[in-house]
């Protein structure tokens, strides 16, 4: 079970960033299912908005390699979704929202190269490589 939907300005959100970034998560071992901690289970690693989206944002430990992993999924209250099934068409669509809230969150501009997916559940993912 996940946490309660709290909504924040992008400001209050984005003052918790450096919490976010501050542990390092090991990847493997939550899909291995050798912990059942994860990221989202942690109010310092999920940013609700005002218009109902749910980032998770946390650095990870990915098969040795250091990322920085977003998960972007629409709060599942009516009043968001039929916001947002008004707005998004396709998946590329959604993308690019999950991908504007990010930006708004971070302050970024530019957020350069990111890989990202969509499961079959509807849920965003952006994995970008850190040095």
């Amino acid at each position: 079970m996940g946490l309660p939907f709290e909504r924040q300005s992008w400001e209050e959100l984005n003052q918790r960033l450096p919490a976010a970034l501050s542990r390092v998560w090991n990847s493997n071992d939550i899909a291995e299912k050798k912990t059942d901690d994860r990221p989202g289970l942690h109010r310092d690693y999920v940013f609700d908005t005002l218009d109902g989206w749910r980032l998770i944002i946390s650095r990870e430990i990915v098969n040795g390699s250091s990322i920085l992993h977003v998960s972007c999924s629409i709060n599942n209250d009516p009043a968001d979704l039929k916001h947002w099934l008004g707005k998004i068409f396709k998946q590329d669509d959604a993308i690019a929202a999950a991908l504007a809230c990010f930006k708004q969150i971070t302050g970024l501009k530019e957020t350069g190269v990111a890989e990202a997916a969509m499961t079959s559940g509807g849920v965003i993912h952006f994995m970008y490589p850190l040095p």
